[in-house]
């Protein structure tokens, strides 16, 4: 009998070591959009070129993509997705990527480092179209000051591939900020071209998507 339970008892400590060892799945975070041409590395700005000509011919288009946890590796390849038309952009250090029907400015990481850090360099700012504001936060008021929400879902934003709904009435609560401390809710952001659904993605608010 003790030679039974000795055995048992070695099983269990087998299992237990087994259990123990096993690996926790890599988590693995979003980073800001991003793409690579002719083999720079450009990110979002959160700003939109509003002297570009929605009709404007583009020099180029994102062909590939990876995840979005990862950096663009080969040329014409981003970690938000394909499709997405480019024009080299007027300044150095940037490219105008049309997302949402908008022409978005990415830039390099210098670059975009000086425009979101300025230090009052007014002059510099004034040479890159839409530099004058951007994005600081986006928040859910809903959520964060337990407000009411009416179940029901809620179209909020469309382009020309997808509808975008949020899980109940709830657009008023989802408030963009820019840096001069201006305020609006997201379908307010989204027509003027503040924002992106991508900018939705970095902030953390959640959303659905259904093809048209």
């Amino acid at each position: 009998m003790k030679k039974y339970i000795a055995l048992f008892l070695a099983l269990l400590c087998v299992v237990a070591l087994a259990g123990c060892s096993k690996e926790e799945p890599e988590e693995k975070w979003a980073l800001i959009p991003m793409v690579r041409v002719d083999g720079v590395l450009y990110l979002d700005t959160g700003f939109t070129n509003h002297d570009i000509d929605d009709g404007a011919e583009p020099d180029g288009e994102i062909v590939s993509q990876v995840d979005g946890s990862e950096k663009p590796a080969a040329d014409d390849q981003s970690n938000f997705g394909t499709g997405y038309k480019y024009r080299y952009g007027e300044t150095e250090g940037t490219v105008d990527i049309y997302l949402n029907g908008k022409w978005r400015i990415f830039a390099t990481e210098e670059v975009r480092h000086k425009l979101q850090f300025p230090e009052n360099d007014d002059e510099d700012l004034s040479e890159i179209p839409g530099a004058v504001t951007h994005v600081v936060d986006i928040y859910d008021r809903a959520e964060e000051e337990q407000l009411p929400c009416d179940e029901a879902l809620e179209l909020f934003y469309e382009d020309e591939t997808n509808e975008y709904y949020f899980s109940c009435i709830k657009s008023h609560y989802i408030m963009v900020m820019d840096n001069t401390g201006r305020t609006v809710d997201v379908v307010t952001a989204l027509n003027e071209g503040l924002i992106t659904i991508t900018d939705l993605d970095r902030y953390g608010i959640e959303y659905y998507t259904e093809p048209k």
